[in-house]
């Protein structure tokens, strides 16, 4: 039997359970921090770009990222709570969190990464390119080409 999963934007409702579940998937020394300021900071100025997953009203995964210009937005967490169990879950709400980005306009998806992020390999597969050295992952909606620069 089928799962009727829900991609959405976060809502009110939702901020309890997703920050418990950042709390039990982020480190303390995450490049960026987990704690309520930043995701609410977050959450007030770039909404629209912060999905969650939900299965009736249980919180299965989301991304939260933040537009840093008029056409860029950074990822700053994405986990889904039982990858086992959801195999499938990311790539569906990345994709989805892909599609959001290409109806407001976003040319490029940064994802700012710890070197042993299991999101790195995953990111790769959809096209998106190690451009620095700490893993800062791009995906080009405009061209669909993988970019490579390098840090100097």
């Amino acid at each position: 039997m089928g799962y009727d999963i829900k991609i959405d934007t976060i809502s009110y409702d939702d901020l309890k359970n997703i920050f418990d579940l950042g709390k039990k998937k982020f480190h303390l020394n995450s490049i960026k921090k987990w704690n309520t300021e930043t995701l609410s900071e977050i959450l007030l100025l770039s909404s629209d770009f912060c999905l969650v997953a939900k299965y009736r009203s249980k919180i299965l995964g989301f991304i939260i990222a933040e537009k840093i210009n008029t056409n860029i937005v950074i990822i700053h967490w994405l986990t889904i709570d039982n990858p086992k169990k959801f195999p499938w879950l990311q790539k569906k709400l990345t994709k989805e969190f892909i599609n959001v980005c290409k109806n407001n306009s976003i040319n490029k998806i940064h994802s700012i990464l710890e070197k042993n992020s299991i999101n790195i390999d995953f990111l790769n597969e959809l096209n998106f390119t190690e451009i620095e050295q700490y893993s800062k992952l791009e995906l080009d909606l405009e061209n669909g080409d993988k970019n490579e620069e390098s840090r100097k």
